[in-house]
């Protein structure tokens, strides 16, 4: 051998998935009369998947604004996982209903500011035109997206 030099490259971990099976302790609870049972970590009450795919999913349809369409074929080129549109669908509505009561907060929040700013700019939804709402204090911004620029978002 004549020489050695280094060689330094970045790249992506190998995606893993997985299934985990949780044996959950149920008891009879007597006040209530009904079987009781721990909470599953890292999940949501009746979901089957793990938060980090129902993040996942929630970031590419509103952050990278893909469709739903598109979701399940991204899904499994990156990480070899299934997910149909349905359950596409169904996570998005568990995600809303257990983030709504956050984005309720930061509204009274924003509100109760003594300075905030609102403004709005179109917006494409599904190919539909619609208008994204922001609103800021300095601390927090609170988006949302309303059918026409005229509609009480706020």
């Amino acid at each position: 051998m004549q020489e050695t030099r280094a060689r330094v490259l970045e790249d992506l971990p190998e995606p893993w998935t997985g299934v985990t099976e949780c044996t959950l302790e149920r008891r009879y609870c007597r006040d209530c009369r009904r079987l009781v049972e721990a909470e599953v970590p890292g999940v949501l009450p009746h979901a089957q998947l793990g938060l980090r795919r129902m993040h996942a999913i929630v970031q590419l349809k509103i952050r990278h604004r893909v469709t739903v369409e598109q979701i399940h074929p991204l899904l499994r080129s990156l990480y070899g996982v299934s997910v149909s549109e349905g359950e596409v669908h169904s996570v998005l509505e568990q995600m809303a209903a257990a983030y709504g009561p956050v984005s309720e907060r930061f509204l009274e929040k924003m509100w109760e500011a003594p300075a905030k700013y609102l403004d709005e700019t179109p917006w494409w939804v599904s190919g539909q035109r619609a208008h994204l709402w922001v609103g800021a204090t300095p601390t927090e911004a609170v988006y949302l997206v309303g059918p026409t620029r005229a509609v009480r978002v706020w």
